[in-house]
């Protein structure tokens, strides 16, 4: 099985704030990072080269495929500011997903029990 891209990493989230070229953005994620940090209550940190996640969750698919994931976390990329979080978790545990659940959402999307 494929080993996942997505880890955390040694980089300074502050470091990766300040080199976003948009002042918008920069100062949406710093908000965001306070926000996040605080209903956490969990400190942010890199995954990956552009992810900002609080927290960790070992999962494990009825497949057998696992690995970890932030608790919640977001991305500032360039269209947009993505939002990730567990779903269908209660708050603090980590989870055994089946196969026809998804570890994290794009905010942008519609769940998929709500019409559109």
């Amino acid at each position: 099985m494929a080993e996942n891209k997505t880890k955390p990493t040694e980089t300074s989230v502050a470091a990766f704030i300040d080199g976003l070229l948009d002042q918008t953005r920069r100062g949406d994620a710093k908000a965001l990072v306070k926000l996040m940090a605080s209903a956490t209550g969990e400190k942010p940190t890199m995954w990956g080269p552009s992810i900002i996640g609080f927290g960790s969750c070992h999962y494990k698919y009825d497949s057998g495929r696992e690995g970890d994931m932030p608790i919640a976390a977001f991305s500032p990329r360039k269209a947009a500011t993505v939002l990730y979080g567990m779903t269908g978790a209660p708050a603090r545990r980590c989870c055994s997903l089946s196969s026809a659940s998804t570890p994290s959402a794009r905010v942008a999307s519609t769940s998929r029990s709500s019409p559109m």
